[in-house]
This record gives C-alpha cells, structure tokens and sequence, in this order.
C-alpha cells in the first residue's frame, strides 16, 4: 500500500472487510502493510504461504492479531461480546483479551530472535510498553507475570482493546 490517504492507496483507506485467502502473500511486511488501512477490522487470510510455514492455527492467528493492530477494534455495527465489540480474523472473532494474550504470545515468539530479524510490531509493542521492554532485554521470559500484569493494566477495564 503505497502512499498516504490520497494517491494509489486512497481507495483502500475505506476497507472494513477484506479477504486475501488464497493470494500469494508470503511475508509479515505484506501484513505489517495492512495494519495503515485504519478502518480495517475483518480479515479473512487463509491459504497464503507465509501462514502455510506456521506450525499451527493457534499461531497463526494469534500472531496474525498481534501484527494488526486494527483489526478487532470494533466499531459502530460490529459484534459484540459483553461489552466489547469485535472484529473478526478468518470468521472468528478477536476480544480485548484474545488481543492481549496473542501481544504475550508475540513478544514471547520473537524473544529469542537477532534483531535484524524481528518484525517492526515487536519494536512497536516494546515502545508502547517499558515493562515489556525491560523484559525482553533480560533472561526473564516474556511470559512472566511482570509482562502479564503491565499487559493486563493496559487493558481497560470495560472491554476496551489495547492501543
């Protein structure tokens, strides 16, 4: 999606729903790409190779969440569970506490990699979150329960989602 809200990528800044199952998208930039479409809350993507090389659903999809920060941010007309309004990944929806356990699951994924290797999110998500920083540069694992409770704070308390 190159550009800003005019030129070649204009016409996209209005999508709400977008399926690319069966494209040939193959890397976390592709996706990372989605994440500046801002009323982008339903995404079906299936069948793509970059989520064919994952282990599991369960993987894909919670990385899939932690890569759009978007996606499952509600809105006018959405779902609803309880209080929170949802969007969707591949039909299913996301809430604010599937969002801040696939952040847990991200940051614990990629805590091990070199840094030209991890994502620009990752970088992103410790940025937004100095618990989570200080974390991932020391031997604490990203799953403890430093990272949980700065995770959980973030999350408001009524239903809403993470920033």
């Amino acid at each position: 999606l190159p550009g800003g809200v005019g030129g070649a990528a204009g016409a996209y800044w209005e999508l709400v729903a977008l399926g690319l199952g069966g494209t040939g998208l193959s890397s976390w930039l592709e996706v990372d790409a989605l994440a500046r479409l801002p009323k982008l809350r339903d995404l079906r993507l299936q069948n793509v190779p970059l989520l064919s090389a994952l282990a599991d659903e369960d993987t894909r999809r919670q990385l899939l969440i932690a890569h759009l920060p978007n996606v499952s941010a509600g809105g006018e007309g959405r779902q609803t569970v309880g209080s929170v309004t949802c969007g969707t990944v591949n039909g299913g929806m996301v809430t604010a506490s599937e969002r801040r356990d696939a952040i847990r699951f991200f940051l614990e994924y990629y805590a091990e990699c070199a840094l030209p290797l991890l994502p620009a999110r990752y970088q992103a998500l410790l940025r937004e979150d100095p618990v989570a920083a200080r974390l991932a540069r020391s031997d604490l694992p990203a799953s403890s329960s430093s990272l949980s409770s700065s995770l959980d704070a973030r999350v408001d308390l009524s239903g809403g989602e993470l920033p």
